[in-house]
């Protein structure tokens, strides 16, 4: 009979730092609203790409890093428009890459960038 009270405490300990543990991991997470615009008034995203070699492409040619740095740089259409940016980058992409284009887009006043993370 002892055997049985012992394993009853021991199940009663478990569950008790288990359910303090899922109570902490809960925290609230405000999320942002998201507002959908006039889909007739869709603008076409300016879109950046980046391969698993670092290679870029933008609006699907091919170009290279300071040709993509210099294009953002004179595109100042982006900073007083809704002109969606799209940044695809490969999964095996180095991150030193997708971190010197989101600096430039960061330092041109582009902050509302889309990320998306492909196999290719």
């Amino acid at each position: 009979m002892t055997p049985m009270i012992d394993v009853v405490f021991l199940l009663i300990i478990f569950f008790l730092a288990v359910s303090q543990s899922t109570r902490a991991t809960q925290a609230m997470i405000v999320v942002p609203t998201v507002f959908f615009g006039d889909p007739q008034s869709e603008t076409k995203p300016f879109l950046i790409q980046i391969d698993s070699q670092g290679n870029c492409r933008l609006q699907g040619e091919r170009t290279s890093n300071h040709k993509l740095e210099s294009a953002i740089n004179s595109f100042s259409e982006f900073k007083h428009s809704d002109r969606q940016v799209v940044l695809r980058c490969d999964r095996k992409c180095p991150s030193q890459f997708v971190n010197q284009i989101l600096r430039v887009l960061n330092q041109n006043g582009i902050h509302s960038i889309q990320t998306i993370v492909v196999e290719d």
